[in-house]
């Protein structure tokens, strides 16, 4: 039996959905829908990750220690249950015009 002299790749389209706010994205619609509603970073859901308070802490270096996560006006940044997930609904939260503004440019707003 004679092999083909060259194989081509079959190509396939796919839809994915994106997060405006994060752009992670998901296969189905009302996954991605799930995630909008619950994702830290959407100013709805008035947490650390949409918040002008909010300083996300760095890594550190040689022979500078990182620092944590933390918020500019001393509110609590993780959830009373103990895990690491950040607060949402907090009485101290500031909208950052940088994470709405960028959002709502993904989307095709203009600002």
């Amino acid at each position: 039996m004679d092999r083909p002299t060259e194989v081509k790749p079959i190509e396939r389209k796919v839809t994915r959905y994106v997060c405006p706010f994060c752009r992670q994205g998901r296969s189905k619609r009302s996954y991605a829908q799930e995630h909008i509603d619950q994702c830290w970073k959407n100013p709805a859901q008035r947490s650390c990750g949409s918040c002008v308070n909010f300083h996300p802490g760095s890594v550190g270096g040689y022979e500078e220690p990182g620092c944590d996560p933390y918020c500019a006006v001393g509110a609590e940044i993780h959830s009373a249950d103990g895990d690491k997930r950040l607060v949402r609904l907090c009485p101290s939260w500031e909208p950052s015009t940088f994470v709405v503004e960028t959002a709502l440019r993904d989307v095709g707003w203009s600002i």
